[in-house]
């Protein structure tokens, strides 16, 4: 919504559009305090630390640590003197360094997955007290099987005679 667009809603339209704003920023990352102080610096332009608080409704005592925190992000520019004004980074501008961001990570991910997946999927590994709970487990992992079942053991032969049957199905469906 455009600022202008601001000026033709009445005061409870413009609270509605704000929470959503606050909203959004909180969902991709800032605190609360970093969402009221970014959304306060684009509605006034500019300000210290205490007008930012004023406008943001956060305490002036984490006002300096808030901006600090938005100025790490590139969110916030600061202009030195006493005191010092902060200015937002144009919302589009945090837009494209956020979208490139989500992107490049999101290339990363899909490179490690392509890696992890190359190196075949993790195996389970079972600790089953109890030989019926033993026979029944072995049982259970031989029916839903889809390649290959390795079973370690010290004695395999009531194993394979208990589930001669089993293990013949699993052969035939490969």
């Amino acid at each position: 919504m455009e600022v202008a667009d601001l000026f033709m809603l009445d005061e409870g339209e413009i609270n509605v559009e704000k929470e959503e704003i606050l909203n959004l920023l909180r969902r991709i990352g800032l605190t609360d305090y970093e969402s009221r102080a970014y959304l306060g610096l684009v509605m006034r332009s500019h300000g210290t630390a205490e007008e930012v608080a004023d406008v943001a409704s956060i305490p002036r005592t984490s006002a300096y640590k808030v901006l600090e925190s938005l100025r790490r992000r590139n969110m916030v520019l600061s202009q030195g003197g006493r005191p010092t004004v902060y200015y937002p980074v144009p919302p589009r501008e945090v837009r494209e360094k956020l979208l490139a961001d989500a992107e490049r990570a999101l290339h990363k991910l899909e490179r490690l997955q392509g890696i992890l997946s190359d190196r075949g999927v993790p195996q389970l590994v079972y600790t089953i007290v109890g030989k019926e709970r033993v026979l029944s487990k072995v049982g259970d992992m031989i029916d839903t099987a889809k390649s290959t079942l390795l079973i370690s053991g010290p004695t395999l032969r009531e194993v394979l005679q208990d589930s001669s049957g089993r293990i013949s199905n699993a052969v035939r469906e490969v």
